[in-house]
């Protein structure tokens, strides 16, 4: 495994020391008022969780903002059709699901659990198989 950087949408602001991984992740279409950002090393371990605040109500807007991050990916509910387009574009693999923390969102990468999101499904995600 090489070093990843997923961003995922999520609910308010930074939390307190020690609760960051239990923030929410948003399931839904932009705006989103928040990004996490999640650096996994090599070995799958943690080493570092960011929040940006931002307003990212436009998909074309948000593409910028998000690819200026350099992810690896985004997880994030659904995703706007112009949006999806342009991560995939630039090599950014977009996937879905409903995660209650940033945890487990973090555990569903690790294990290989993550269902990506497929262009032309009007931004709902399905699994590949």
């Amino acid at each position: 495994m090489t070093s990843v950087r997923l961003v995922v949408p999520v609910e308010g602001e930074t939390l307190g020391e020690g609760e960051a991984l239990e923030a929410r992740p948003l399931g839904g279409r932009p705006p989103w008022g928040c990004l996490a950002v999640i650096d996994i090393d090599e070995s799958g371990i943690l080493r570092m969780l960011t929040f940006l605040r931002m307003e990212l109500s436009d998909p074309s807007s948000a593409a910028d903002v998000l690819l200026d991050l350099r992810p690896d990916a985004l997880v994030g509910g659904r995703v706007p059709p112009d949006l999806l387009v342009a991560l995939i574009e630039n090599d950014v693999q977009v996937f879905g699901g409903d995660f209650s923390s940033l945890r487990e969102v973090v555990e569903a990468y690790l294990s290989g659990r993550l269902r990506p999101i497929i262009p032309g499904t009007g931004g709902v995600s399905r699994p590949l198989n």
